[in-house]
């Protein structure tokens, strides 16, 4: 059986990489998408999800855009990183628009929806996710699995020499998550050594996949 994913992304060149893989993954059923900035502002970060989506004619998948700002800080930005707009590379431009929800209500919508069968990714800033759960503070115990993107346990900071970008970016949000969401942690002690492996691109190398293919080239050239 497919397991039932909702992403939750700051998309920028990483977060367009696991878009790719995840549309991509014969046992990954994509069932939502909800953005938060963090790479770039929420305009773009939602653009670039969307014309993802349009790019892998996967327009099926429900988009919902969530939080513009963190809890109390300012928005600090990454495209000195991820590039102007968040992202490298030329996309086409979405021919869909987000539901007509905010993050926190259509997140809560997928709980409702698929129960125990889903599993939520969070993979930017954690914004979103901590509002959901304040919003059903039942969520965690609602759903199969929370896993996050963020974090530092074993290891220096990628964007101060302590600190990890995303529970950087809403350090509120992301202590409310980790005292009430009993996630999977996944920081930088893991993310640091993962890369896209030699098998996997050998598997997309069939012409339904080409495109994925492509983009995950470009944007693993232009991030050099």
């Amino acid at each position: 059986m497919r397991k039932k994913v909702h992403l939750d992304v700051d998309t920028g060149n990483d977060d367009a990489i696991l878009l790719a893989m995840m549309l991509a993954a014969e046992d990954v059923d994509v069932v939502g998408v909800s953005t938060v900035c963090g790479n770039s502002t929420l305009t773009n970060t939602t653009q670039n999800t969307l014309s993802i989506l349009e790019l892998f004619d996967r327009t099926d998948v429900p988009v919902a855009k969530g939080a513009e700002r963190p809890f109390v800080r300012e928005h600090h930005d990454a495209e000195w990183v991820h590039g102007e707009n968040g992202i490298r590379g030329d996309l086409p431009d979405p021919s869909t628009s987000p539901v007509d929800q905010t993050a926190m209500e259509f997140i809560c919508k997928q709980v409702e929806t698929y129960g125990h069968r889903l599993t939520i990714a969070a993979v930017g800033p954690l914004t979103n996710i901590a509002l959901a759960i304040a919003n059903r503070p039942t969520l965690p115990d609602d759903i199969d699995e929370l896993y996050l993107m963020g974090g530092a346990a074993h290891t220096h900071g990628n964007i101060t020499p302590v600190a990890e970008f995303n529970f950087w970016g809403d350090p509120e949000a992301a202590s409310r998550v980790m005292q009430d969401g009993f996630p999977r942690m996944v920081g930088l002690d893991v993310t640091n050594q993962a890369t896209v492996l030699p098998e996997f691109i050998d598997k997309l190398r069939m012409p339904r996949h080409l495109s994925i293919l492509s983009l995950i080239g470009l944007i693993i050239q232009m991030s050099l």
